[in-house]
């Protein structure tokens, strides 16, 4: 038995070598569990939806994964996409969990926007409680 849910973060971007042109960025994932048991063991996930960087990159496909390991202190999102101009790009990112800050260490993503192995932008998300909080409890579904 497996699981999905979806989850968007929202935030701010900006090219390495341009710190104060910081926009708008967000992403809308689908996380899809295939088994359970392996998840518990493993912790990763398939990754399927868009991601928005103002001025690169507009409600493009992206696939990737999300490790989910709470022992260890850490959730990882790592996605591929295409620019607008069909540059293929990568998205790597994590929060950190802390038993002594668990809403804030949950909501906030660090990530950086790789051409390569080249960082080319780095990012800063948020996961709104009261936005987008009961969208994903709703969109949380059991599958075969």
């Amino acid at each position: 038995m497996g699981l999905s849910f979806e989850e968007t973060m929202r935030g701010t971007w900006y090219l390495v070598g341009e710190p104060d042109e910081i926009r708008p960025c967000e992403f809308t994932v689908s996380a899809h569990l295939a088994d359970l048991v392996s998840f518990v063991r493993g912790g990763l996930t398939t990754l399927r939806g868009s991601v928005t960087l103002d001025g690169l990159a507009t409600r493009r496909p992206l696939e990737g994964t999300l490790e989910i390991a709470p022992l260890r202190r850490r959730i990882r999102y790592a996605f591929t996409f295409s620019d607008d101009a069909g540059r293929a790009l990568a998205f790597r990112g994590a929060k950190v969990p802390s038993p002594l800050r668990p809403v804030r260490t949950m909501t906030v993503l660090h990530g950086s926007v790789f051409e390569g192995d080249k960082v080319v932008a780095r990012a800063l998300l948020h996961f709104d409680i009261r936005r987008d909080l009961a969208p994903m409890l709703q969109s949380f579904s059991f599958v075969r």
